[in-house]
């Protein structure tokens, strides 16, 4: 009796082999392929650099990394701090894309520079003039050693402005240029002068040490655009796209920082180096200062430039096109809300 001849185990592994070792081979293959390749959203991401002050007005950006806002646009964002000329002369050269370098930009502008501010955080100073205890008024100061942060800079000039709309002839203080709001912290406290511009922490810290405030800049009729953010003009007409991802996530992170007090406090407290307390305290005044969305009016921008003009000797304003872009900016805002996007 003949039975169906059952294949050889053997001979039917040895068809099988080279199938098996060639679907492992393309397996290993995809595996090492996906291995190497470049994750895309790593590749298209993007470092971006703002030259900064100081921390007071820069707290939207800190608000803006984060929550992570940044990262949704692939923006890497590095916040370097420099001093107010070295930072617009760094944009100017193109080795940061913006500045936060507020009313600093607008002398560059005014004498030439291509730049454009393109965002305002801030629309009044966050200057406080603290003094030793036993002055009780600025009428006490004639006579006294008062620092600020140089001479001809904006909380000079503010304070210029403040003290003879009291009646106070400035002439009549000496005023040093100390530099950093640290080293004016510690002239104040070490007696070096009896009244010094201070801003948060170190106003803060002024009061708990005793010292009396005598002047705060939030409360008088100044416009500062402190924050304000200035760009290349070549950079914003040649970098569409950027500057869309940019503008997008700051004012998200603008919007955030001034509507959600118990988010915001420990992100100031950890990115600005300050006490919970101390966070507590600077947000109601960055509450306070903070424009709504990001910009200012024609009136208030007018009103901005007027203590550069001054300083220049020049009697006719600009253009406000010439120094203010904030087209990007609204047209980003409007989309915000038309699609209920909420911080």
């Amino acid at each position: 009796m003949n039975y169906p001849q059952t294949p050889d185990p053997i001979e039917r592994r040895k068809t099988l082999i080279p199938l098996d070792y060639l679907m492992l081979q393309a397996i290993a293959l995809i595996v090492i392929a996906i291995v190497i390749m470049p994750n895309p959203a790593s590749a298209a991401t993007r470092t971006i650099r703002i030259g900064i002050p100081g921390q007071p007005y820069i707290v939207g950006f800190h608000v803006a990394k984060a929550r992570g806002y940044y990262a949704q646009e692939n923006l890497d964002v590095e916040l370097v701090q420099m001093a107010v000329g070295v930072g617009v002369n760094a944009m100017v050269a193109g080795n940061v894309e913006f500045a936060a370098m507020g009313s600093a930009l607008f002398s560059a502008i005014l004498g030439g520079a291509p730049l454009k501010i393109v965002m305002s955080s801030f629309r009044r100073p966050l200057f406080l003039v603290y003094a030793k205890p036993e002055i009780r008024d600025i009428g006490q100061l004639k006579g006294k050693k008062l620092g600020v942060p140089a001479i001809g800079t904006a909380g000079h000039s503010m304070l210029v402005e403040v003290l003879r709309k009291q009646g106070q002839d400035p002439g009549q203080i000496s005023m040093l240029g100390l530099g950093l709001t640290a080293t004016l912290f510690q002239a104040l406290t070490s007696g070096v002068v009896d009244a010094a511009i201070l801003s948060p922490p170190f106003a803060f810290m002024a009061e708990d040490a005793g010292y009396r405030e005598l002047i705060s800049f939030l409360d008088e009729d100044i416009i500062f655009p402190g924050g304000g953010i200035g760009a290349h003009e070549s950079f914003v007409r040649s970098n569409s796209t950027l500057m869309e991802q940019f503008t997008r996530a700051s004012l998200k992170g603008h919007l955030y920082a001034r509507a959600n007090k118990a988010g915001t406090i420990p992100i100031i407290a950890r990115q600005m180096g300050m006490k919970e307390t101390y966070a507590a305290k600077y947000f109601d005044l960055m509450r306070r200062a903070t424009t709504a969305d990001g910009t200012i009016d024609a009136s208030e921008q007018r009103k901005a430039l007027e203590p550069a003009l001054r300083l220049r000797g020049d009697k006719e304003a600009p253009a406000l096109e010439r120094i203010f872009d904030f087209s990007k900016l609204r047209t980003i805002g409007a989309e915000l809300r038309a699609s209920n996007w909420q911080p």
